[in-house]
This record gives structure tokens, sequence and C-alpha cells, in this order.
């Protein structure tokens, strides 16, 4: 009787919300009103929307469906290391989690689900001799999320990581599955979109042979950067950590070798477990907060040796926000920015929240690709990263004056694009102007989702859309 009178129960509050009713026949595993603060780049949201943990495609397009019948805006997210509300969403939230398999893998590409952790893709990609070319400084992120955010990597003869895409499966805002090829317009279009222009399930990426590369690091002033510059433009991979205040510049580049590897006995090699164009805060804790004053240390790094497993699933520090800028210029305005990065921190240090061993920028090339919103589209660029760790847990510009102002007087001085995966406030005009293909992409976002369901609150206050 009992039993009868719970089923009741459940029928009729089913009845009476048709919503939780579709979401209980979809037979997809998901969780409502649980325990998950969403958390982005280091600061707490306080939603605790619907997380849907589909497992192939077919339930992709369903929770689409689902959010256009509903009304609901959705979003994908992977590991969320995004320094910006991008990937915040009240409603549903798809974790890829579960479409983390690498499909195939041939004639030096391979096709991966797109909820793989870039660390666990390489790694297994290395079983067969193949690495991915171009990569982020970290690993924690999923594949789909990095080419959608618009990471760029340490390499400067390369694009971003969405340049490396040949192949992309994406569902659009009518639960419709779309297969992209190699440099078609619709890939170029959706890799790099941050995720307004659907949900990606597959993506087929170029790979490269494994390799060995000899990685040297030293110190440099910023006028001995500048006057080599064409030089270190030529390396397998270059970046920079400038220390405004001292005129230092940590210089970290890479050669790749032809040799037999261990090199055992070697007191000027050290071995780490790590994958080709990454280095962590682990291995090199001081990176953005000081710069060694007097060494030079020559590192072999290993592709084949297993880094100790630090996935992040979410990433939150109590008490603090991050807030991280990126922003692209050509490589040609590289010294006269440098100019304007110096007197604008100098001149107002006495106010700014940034101490004096952190007021470090990290400086990378990249090579001009054709994804675009790449800060790299159709231009060979130098991006420019600055970095705050203490900020309060909320994202307002309230709190990001200096940012603000900085930005201001980049934008006033240079051809900038920003990283749209991390914090800015350009408007849609500003926009407009530092992607060429701006316009185009908005028209083709508006057809691939007429009924807006993926865009949030951040994401349309950044086109400037009406509610």
């Amino acid at each position: 009787m009992k039993l009868l009178i719970l089923c009741l129960i459940t029928s009729a509050m089913a009845y009476a919300n048709p919503e939780s009713c579709a979401l209980q026949e979809s037979g997809i595993v998901y969780e409502v009103n649980h325990d998950f603060d969403i958390t982005n780049g280091g600061m707490t949201y306080g939603y605790r929307p619907t997380l849907f943990y589909p497992k192939n495609t077919s339930e992709v397009q369903q929770i689409v469906q689902l959010a256009r019948k509903f009304q609901r805006k959705v979003r994908a997210i992977g590991s969320l290391h995004s320094l910006n509300p991008c990937g915040i969403c009240k409603d549903y939230v798809v974790s890829l989690e579960r479409m983390n398999r690498i499909l195939e893998i041939q004639d030096e590409q391979v096709t991966v689900e797109a909820g793989i952790i870039i660390h666990d893709l390489c790694k297994n990609l290395e079983e067969y001799g193949f690495t991915l070319e171009v990569l982020g400084s970290i690993a924690e992120q999923t594949i789909s999320g990095a080419i959608s955010t618009g990471t760029r990597g340490q390499v400067p003869y390369a694009g971003s990581l969405g340049s490396q895409v040949i192949g992309l499966e994406i569902v659009d805002g009518n639960g419709i599955v779309h297969n992209l090829e190699r440099d078609s317009e619709e890939l170029l279009c959706s890799v790099t979109s941050l995720g307004m222009m659907g949900i990606i399930t597959k993506m087929t990426l170029q790979c490269k042979p494994l390799f060995l590369m000899a990685e040297v690091i030293r110190r440099m002033d910023m006028q001995e950067v500048i006057d080599n510059l064409d030089s270190m433009l030529t390396y397998d991979k270059l970046v920079l950590y400038w220390n405004i205040d001292a005129e230092e510049v940590k210089v970290v580049t890479g050669h790749r070798v032809n040799c037999d590897f261990p090199l055992i006995g070697n007191a000027n090699f050290k071995t780490l477990g790590v994958y080709p164009h990454m280095h962590t805060m682990e291995d090199f804790p001081d990176t953005l907060q000081r710069i060694g004053k007097s060494w030079e240390i020559n590192t072999l790094l290993s592709w084949s040796k297993e880094k100790s497993d630090r996935r992040i699933t979410v990433m939150k520090q109590e008490g603090t926000g991050i807030f991280q800028s990126d922003y692209s210029i050509p490589t040609e305005q590289f010294p006269e920015a440098v100019d304007q990065v110096r007197k604008f921190f100098r001149e107002n240090r006495h106010r700014l929240h940034l101490a004096k061993d952190r007021m470090v920028v990290e400086i990378r090339p990249v090579k001009c690709d054709k994804v675009w919103l790449s800060p790299s589209y159709g231009r060979d660029a130098i991006s420019l990263c600055f970095h705050d760790f203490e900020r309060p847990l909320e994202w307002t510009p309230d709190d990001a004056s200096e940012f603000i102002e900085w930005e201001t007087l980049i934008k006033q001085h240079f051809d900038v694009r920003p990283h749209l995966g991390k914090c800015h406030f350009f408007s849609d005009e500003e926009l407009h102007k530092a992607f060429p293909k701006w316009s185009e992409f908005k028209e083709r976002r508006t057809k691939a989702d007429p009924y807006d369901i993926f865009l949030t609150d951040y994401l349309r206050d950044m086109l400037e859309l009406e509610d």
C-alpha cells in the first residue's frame, strides 16, 4: 500500500512538472539540486544547475532538445579553468567526462571524444609514438575546453591549439549534429567560439612523431630580449616571464634534439616526466612569483614518463579569486608595448594591488593561424599575460579597475585582441574592430543557435544583445 501511494505521489509530481518527467524519461544520467557550486578560474558562483553526464552524441542531442523545449540555457563544461564566467550556467550543465575515449589513431591524426583530458590524451598517444605539437602550460583541461577558449601554446612557429584541429563534430542549438571538415569556414568559425556555436562531441587533431627537447632556462634583461627577438623566434619553444620592476626576464627556450634517452651521468641534465611544451608550477614554483638572480639550467625533457595525476575537476581557492588578462599584439609592436607596460606599472605601482615580486608579465609568441576568434588570426602575434591572484571571489568591473585601466591604455596604442577565455572588458564594437571575422561569426552563431540556448548572461553582455 505504501509503495502504491509513493508511486502515485511520484507520478503526480512528474505530471505537475513536465520538465522533471522529461528528464526522467530521457534515460540520461543527471543530478538535480546537488551540492555543487560552480567554480571557474578560482571564482565561485552560487548556482546549482541540473548537471548531465551524457555518454554519447545522441544523448547530447537530447539534452539540447530538452533545453530548447523548456527554454533553458545549456553549457558544456570542461575542467573549469577559464578565467572568466563563459562556462557558468544556471540551468543545464553538460559534463563530458564519460565521453573521453580515443576513437582512432591513423596517419599522424587522432580522433577523440571531446571530454578527454589533455594529460590522458598525451599519455595514450605516446604508446603509438605520437604527440601534439601545440599545448598550453597545463594538462588538466579537457581538449574541447582548451580549443574552445583559444588556448595557445609555447611554440613560436605554430598557431593556437585550435589550429591543430582538422575535423569537428558539434551539436548545434537545434540538436542537429554537424561534421565539419578541415579548413572549412564552418570549422574555423566553431572550433574556438566559447561554446556559442554548439557542444563539441568529437574532434580530429593533427599529431607529430614523439621527440625530445632540450630546455634552457636563463635570465636576460628586456633590452637583450628585444635585440635578439628575431633569432629567439626560431626556437622550438619560447616563453618569457618579465619582472617589470627589476627589468629581469626569465627566458625558457626549447630545442629539439636527436639522441637516445636517458643521458645517465650527465650532471647538466635533469629528467622531468612531463609532456611536450608543458611545464608546471610544481616544476618551477617561482614562475609567476619572482625571477632567479643568477642561474642557467639545462633540462632534457622526456615525453615517455607519466606525470603524477593532478587533474582538477573543480578549481577552488578559498577566499581569493584569480584575475588573468591576456592581450595579443602584432609582433612588430612588441618593443613599443614593452615601453608602455613599463611606464604604466612604474608610474602607478604605489596604488596597484600587485606586490613587487608579482609584477610579472608572461610573454608568448604565436604564429598566425586561420581560426576566426584566435588572437593570432591572420597575423604573427605576441601575447602579454597579466596575473593577479589576490582578488575577491566576485568577477566584477569594480574589482578589476586596474585591469580595465591597463586594457584601455593598450587598446589606445596597439592593434590588440583579447584572449576570450580570460578576463577582458572589450565591448562588442571593440571586438568587431579587433577580430576581422567578428561580424560573420555573429551571423553564423545566430543561425547555429536561433533560440540562444548557449548564451549565458556573461556572453549576452559580451555580444551586447538585448534580453
